[in-house]
C-alpha cells in the first residue's frame, strides 16, 4: 500500500461523504419514513429491496424495475446503463426475460463482487 493509493482512497472517501447524507435522504423517500433509524436491518435485504422495486407486484423485476433498484444501490456512483443491462441479461430468466428473487440475489452478488474487486485494486491488493 503506497502513498499514491492512500491519497486516492482518502480522496474517494472525502468525495463520498456528502453523497452518504443524500443516500440517507433517498432511503427516507423510498420508504416514506421520517427517521432512518426506523429502518430495520432486514429493510435492505435483497428480498425487501426486490419487493420495494417490483412496482407492478408481479413477483418479477423487469428491466426498468431492476434499473431503478441498481440506481438506488449504486448511489452515488451510479452504474452506467450498459453495466446495468449486462447484469440484467446475465441473470434474467430465459423463459420470462425478467428476474426472479433468486436471480436478483445473484445479480447483487455479482455487483458486490465487482465493487470489492474495484476497492481491492485501489488498495493495491
Amino acid at each position: 500500500f503506497d502513498e499514491k493509493h492512500f491519497r486516492e482512497l482518502m480522496a474517494a472517501v472525502t468525495d463520498l461523504q456528502p453523497y452518504l447524507r443524500q443516500g440517507i435522504s433517498l432511503k427516507k423517500a423510498l420508504v416514506g419514513v421520517s427517521d432512518v433509524s426506523e429502518w430495520g436491518q432486514d429493510d435492505l435485504s435483497p428480498a425487501k429491496l426486490f419487493e420495494r422495486f417490483d412496482a407492478n407486484h408481479s413477483g418479477l423485476l423487469n428491466f426498468e424495475e431492476f434499473s431503478e433498484a441498481m440506481k438506488f444501490l449504486s448511489h452515488p456512483n451510479k452504474l452506467t446503463s450498459d453495466k446495468v443491462m449486462k447484469l440484467y441479461v446475465k441473470h434474467r430468466n430465459s423463459q420470462t426475460g425478467e428476474l426472479t428473487l433468486s436471480e436478483f440475489e445473484a445479480a447483487l452478488r455479482t455487483y458486490k463482487e465487482a465493487q470489492s474487486d474495484q476497492v481491492l485494486s485501489l488498495l493495491g491488493e
